[in-house]
């Protein structure tokens, strides 16, 4: 078809961080992420396959990444890796990924998976009808100005998770409050760990409009995200 849209989305992952994630947060990381299908394949020999899993959120990431969320990224549930009876794999969308997919005139999806020693890897195809425009508006950060409040000890408490979770190359603490996090060496997995430490340090649960990549950009953002959630007062 004349015009017609292709976009290719790739991630990597380190199968050791995706192992790691199990052990630490066991359900709350597999349930947020996975479906029951992928953990049940996962898990076809008795017990959960690291690897399967790592090249399962590769392919989340590479099919977020083709849908190129201006806004809340979709929810990881929403895209789902099917094995099928031949040995290959393809990607069925639900919900916020399904409706992006849809906004955007992507109507066909490949996927290939593939892991070797301690790393996974996808590549994500989509092609879909021309669009002259698309409609949509782009989110705005929902910030209060976290530095008019009187809370060193949450800035500590975020650090001490990036320190832990976020596998920068470098301490946190040298980092500024507007530092961008990815580009210091954050993953997108590492970001899935960070969000997951927060919810229990803070009792909170990120909602699925909070899921961009704005929310995990900085020391700051992640603390307007929790002034958000807690409903932390701002200071006088």
């Amino acid at each position: 078809m004349e015009n017609e849209q292709l976009r290719v989305g790739v991630d990597l992952v380190d199968v050791s961080h995706v192992a790691e994630s199990i052990t630490r947060f066991g359900d709350r990381y597999l349930s947020r992420v996975f479906t029951p299908d992928e953990l049940a394949y996962a898990g076809r020999s008795g017990t959960l396959d690291a690897h399967t899993l790592a090249a399962r959120f590769a392919a989340k990431e590479a099919t977020i990444k083709v849908l190129r969320p201006e806004g809340a990224q979709p929810d990881w549930r929403s895209i789902e890796v099917r094995r099928l009876s031949s040995g290959s794999c393809e990607i069925a969308l639900t919900d916020t990924a399904s409706d992006m997919a849809q906004a955007q005139g992507l109507n066909s999806f490949a996927v290939s998976v593939t892991h070797e020693s301690q790393m996974a890897a996808s590549v994500v195809v989509a092609k879909g009808r021309p669009l002259t425009s698309l409609v949509g508006t782009t989110d705005q950060s929902q910030s209060r100005d976290a530095h008019q409040m009187d809370h060193t000890d949450m800035y500590a408490a975020i650090r001490g998770v990036l320190r832990e979770h976020g596998r920068l190359p470098i301490d946190p603490a040298d980092l500024s409050d507007t530092d961008d996090l990815f580009d210091a060496g954050m993953t997108s997995h590492a970001s899935v760990n960070v969000m997951l430490a927060l919810e229990e340090t803070f009792d909170i649960e990120f909602p699925e409009s909070m899921l961009r990549k704005q929310t995990f950009e900085s020391v700051q953002a992640l603390a307007d995200a929790l002034v958000s959630l807690t409903g932390t007062g701002v200071a006088c």
